[in-house]
């Protein structure tokens, strides 16, 4: 993505509009939601292209969002001596390409702040317990990502592996927690699991380590590692990352940029 593209410079006159700090002054004094106001800014930019704005205010908290913001541009936009507001916003080229995404792993791994890093950006800073499944999907370096979460508990887990998983995926993200790793045996279960898929329907599996930002010794991370290539898999994608600090990142992101 190239700052000087057509696109951009038509998406920076806009932003930087005077018309546009009216609008968004009002909307935001009147507290009416500025949705329809982004959405009024998507009908300009052409349609091969996404856009994705996120306006934050004074205290750095997200008040509207549209669409992925990677790789961002950003403006300060100020009213008056109090009120400061910063607008960041990336524009990409589409791809007529979906990325079916299986997202597993335990309760508390970072399943939830993964999906929220990737679709905004930022840190989740609240903790989600997903127990059911549920489904996200977003535009992310051109792509269309569509992810399937499914909750901590094992036995859903398993349930979900053995009963639905068939040719309906690209790849399978199994998130691991390594600064507090627990009864071992139920990551071997899903590790052989996950090797009868891999070998039945040729899936990608890639590991996420979350949390590598935690100061803990390296054993955990040997050991979780040693089980991996015990198991033999085909493909080891291994990327440890945090979406706190955002460790790694552009790992992450170049990884999913290959699929």
């Amino acid at each position: 993505m190239k700052e000087d593209t057509i696109s951009t410079q038509l998406l920076r006159q806009i932003v930087q509009n005077g018309e546009f700090h009216k609008k968004l002054s009002f909307y935001l004094q009147n507290q009416i939601s500025i949705k329809s106001l982004l959405l009024r800014l998507l009908e300009k930019i052409p349609s091969e292209f996404i856009l994705g704005i996120n306006i934050f205010d004074s205290f750095g908290k997200i008040i509207e969002s549209s669409g992925s913001i990677i790789g961002q541009y950003s403006t300060i936009i100020t009213f008056g001596q109090k009120n400061q507001f910063k607008v960041e916003y990336s524009i990409s080229r589409k791809e007529n390409k979906q990325i079916n995404i299986l997202l597993i792993g335990f309760s508390k791994s970072g399943k939830s702040s993964i999906i929220h890093r990737l679709n905004y950006n930022s840190f989740l800073g609240t903790k989600l317990h997903n127990i059911g499944i549920s489904t996200s999907q977003f535009y992310f370096l051109g792509k269309t990502l569509k992810i399937t979460e499914v909750g901590g508990n094992m036995d859903l887990i398993t349930y979900y592996l053995n009963k639905e998983v068939n040719n309906n995926f690209d790849i399978i993200f199994f998130v691991l927690d390594y600064s507090f790793i627990y009864k071992e045996s139920l990551y071997e279960r899903i590790f052989a699991i996950l090797k009868k898929i891999e070998e039945e329907y040729k899936l990608k599996i890639t590991f996420i380590l979350t949390k590598n930002d935690v100061k803990i010794t390296s054993k955990n991370f040997e050991r979780i590692t040693k089980k991996i290539e015990d198991i033999s898999f085909s493909q080891k994608n291994l990327i440890t990352y945090s979406s706190l600090t955002n460790n790694n990142f552009q790992l992450l992101k170049k990884h999913i940029k290959a699929l």
